[in-house]
């Protein structure tokens, strides 16, 4: 799965990952305090798979994951 994942991501389009600045400034917010959440979702990459996980059954999910990084 690692090895997968790896291939994906050097082989993305930079329209496809999520800007560097904004997982950074989320990470110095909790850091620093700035931010209380306990769970926080970052970029657009992290907010389609939560969204994914909350309009479909689980197999689906599962299956969509498994496709895409398994």
């Amino acid at each position: 799965m690692t090895r997968k994942l790896k291939n994906l991501f050097a082989n993305a389009g930079d329209e496809h990952k999520d800007d560097p600045m904004v997982i950074v400034n989320a990470i110095y917010g909790l850091a620093s305090g700035e931010s209380k959440k306990f769970r926080t979702i970052i970029g657009a990459s992290g907010n389609y798979l939560v969204n994914l996980r909350n309009s479909v059954p689980i197999e689906e999910y599962l299956e969509t994951i498994a496709a895409n990084f398994g």
